[in-house]
């Protein structure tokens, strides 16, 4: 897959998408890309000579074939550019005064599929030269331009897909008009510009789901390589919000389990798995001793991080990861912010640290923990009220290398989707979870940065349309689902957008 900036390159307007009231027969092209190349030719140059350019120039443009991996081709438009620089000076006949030289430097342009070329038209760029005699002649400098356009079906284009731009100027193309001139550069500068339509491939949707959030989990976890395995509780989100980017670094899945019981299909899980180590992450009050105990059974080895709260455990599982180059700071009253953030920074190697998002500054032990890891680069999810602009001060005053920037949106899709630009060059794949619960993109959060795959948020009834433009920005070919219809409907396996 080609990598490709979300903000330059191609416009991903995605017309692939099932729109309300829209049929796929007037679909647009969802993707256009566009290439140019500039070429010179300068008969003369530096010199007192005439004009030279008279006559027929053919330019073979250095522009990329079309790639059918890209998708499937419906038309590219063909533009040439013709751009005259002129250097000359005029004699007065008569004394000082100024005088205007008007050149008209243009012919028929053939331009397009060599084989297969149309006449663009007769383009004409206009130059002035404007001098003033005081007994002395100075040169003076003209240019000007001229555009001509055409539109080539797929079927043209397949016919001969080679290009070549032809110029040719009439003679005597500059008038000397009533007074005397001489010429010192005689220069063309045509650029050529293809630009491809193309519909981009419809990703593929599939669906990772279980009866409830527990099995669910299970199913995630199921595509991981199970040698460690995460268990926080599936009734609260703290923990697990910050156990998925350590639990990504591992390949390792995070399960859930009640506080005070096992479900049967994490046991089942775990006896085939049989995971070399079992992290539990959370206080008694989430895991309880008796389920930490039952858990023991099925790994060789089993330890539990938990701090007084939640902040607290944040920073253990933070200060797991040694070092890291970016940090991502979330608020820990609420889930949304941190859950997809918590697949970016597994996918960039980082971890998640959760913050009072309403106190007034950073507190000590979080500023302390990120001077610790060596962080070069703290990413501040959410905007006011979710992250004080205390909070963001203190971090920003820190004047890390990488510097602290804010990563927010109108709401919480549009935040996923800012962390997910900031965090993703390319993503041949990605997961969607609902915004409106956490239990199903818990889980999901660890296997999308152990994955390298952006999580996005949806409504339950349909996908943002910022999320489907990202997702052919990156020309993912496959998008998972997390959750059964009651979190995400049928709508949303379509890629129906809202409207």
């Amino acid at each position: 897959m080609r990598a490709r900036s979300l903000v330059v390159g191609a416009v991903a307007i995605l017309f692939w998408v099932n729109l309300v009231g829209v049929s796929p027969a007037q679909a647009l092209p969802s993707e256009s890309d566009r290439y140019c190349d500039g070429q010179t030719l300068s008969p003369v140059r530096g010199e007192e000579a005439h004009a030279t350019l008279e006559g027929v120039h053919t330019f073979q443009p250095d522009l990329p074939a079309f790639d059918p991996a890209w998708g499937e081709l419906v038309s590219l438009r063909y533009e040439v550019t013709v751009l005259p620089r002129i250097s000359a000076d005029a004699m007065a006949l008569d004394g000082f005064h100024a005088q205007i030289l008007n050149l008209s430097v243009g012919g028929w342009v053939r331009s397009g599929l060599a084989g297969n070329g149309a006449d663009l038209g007769n383009v004409v760029a206009s130059v002035s030269l404007v001098t003033s005699s005081t007994g002395f002649s100075q040169p003076k400098l003209g240019y000007g331009s001229a555009s001509a356009t055409r539109t080539y079906s797929a079927a043209e284009y397949a016919s001969s897909p080679t290009f070549a731009t032809t110029v040719e100027f009439p003679e005597q193309y500059i008038d000397p008009a009533a007074f005397d001139w001489r010429l010192y550069e005689d220069q063309l500068h045509v650029n050529t510009c293809v630009t491809y339509n193309y519909d981009s491939p419809r990703p593929t949707v599939d669906r990772v789901a279980g009866a409830d959030r527990y099995s669910t989990a299970v199913r995630i976890a199921e595509q991981s390589s199970g040698g460690t395995v995460f268990i926080t509780t599936g009734t609260n989100y703290p923990d697990a919000l910050s156990a998925a980017p350590l639990a990504a670094q591992l390949d390792a899945p995070l399960l859930l389990v009640t506080p005070t019981s096992v479900p049967a299909t994490v046991r089942a899980y775990l006896a085939s798995v049989g995971p070399d180590k079992i992290i539990v992450v959370g206080g008694t009050p989430s895991v309880s001793a008796a389920v930490y105990s039952e858990l023991s059974a099925y790994a060789a080895s089993i330890e539990r991080i938990a701090g007084a709260d939640r902040y607290e455990t944040s920073r253990l599982l933070a200060a797991r990861f040694g070092t890291a180059d970016v940090a991502f700071v979330a608020t820990g009253r609420n889930f949304p912010d941190a859950l997809v953030a918590g697949a970016a920074a597994g996918h960039l190697g980082g971890p998640v640290i959760l913050v009072d998002g309403a106190a007034s500054d950073l507190d000590t032990a979080t500023a302390d923990l990120i001077d610790d890891l060596d962080i070069a680069a703290v990413r501040v999810v959410g905007d006011l009220p979710s992250v004080s602009n205390g909070v963001y001060l203190d971090l920003y005053m820190m004047y890390l290398p990488g510097m602290t920037i804010r990563l927010a949106g109108a709401d919480r899709f549009e935040t996923a989707r800012a962390v997910n630009r900031e965090a993703f060059g390319e993503a041949a794949a990605a997961l969607i979870a609902t915004g409106n619960n956490f239990p199903d993109a818990l889980a999901g959060s660890a296997w999308g940065g152990a994955s390298d795959r952006p999580l996005y948020l949806s409504p339950q009834s349909c996908v943002p349309m910022g999320v489907l433009t990202d997702l052919g920005a990156y020309q993912v070919g496959a998008v998972t689902l997390l959750g059964g219809t009651p979190s995400l409907g049928t709508a949303v396996e379509n890629l129906i957008a809202c409207t």
